[in-house]
């Protein structure tokens, strides 16, 4: 039974590296995405003051919309690549899966 490629191997590994570099960006972000949600709350209630206000405010609102929905995305996508991890380590620790020889082109070997 041979090990993995390394092709396989080293790919493992960066997405490992990956894995770690998105979790210390959200951290990071983590602060300043909890107060553009409590500034976009707070425009929320302004906007309805005045009607020039509430268009300004209306384009601030959508600007921040925007970059709370794509802090979503990007925490879906962390979610998704430790489960991408999970399962690429779960394949890797059980040596039944590289005795089926249909699984050998599949585990790169």
């Amino acid at each position: 039974m041979k090990p993995l490629s390394g092709h396989v191997t080293s790919g493992a590994s960066t997405v490992q590296n990956a894995s770690a570099g998105l979790e210390a960006a959200y951290d990071f972000q983590d602060t300043y995405l909890q107060l553009l949600r409590i500034f976009n709350n707070v425009i929320g209630m302004l906007a309805e003051v005045h009607p020039y206000a509430k268009m300004v405010l209306g384009v601030l609102s959508w600007a921040a919309k925007v970059i709370l929905a794509q802090a979503d995305r990007n925490t879906a996508i962390l979610n998704l690549l430790q489960k991408s991890c999970d399962v690429y380590a779960f394949i890797t620790e059980d040596k039944r899966l590289h005795q089926i020889s249909s699984m050998h082109t599949i585990l790169g070997q």
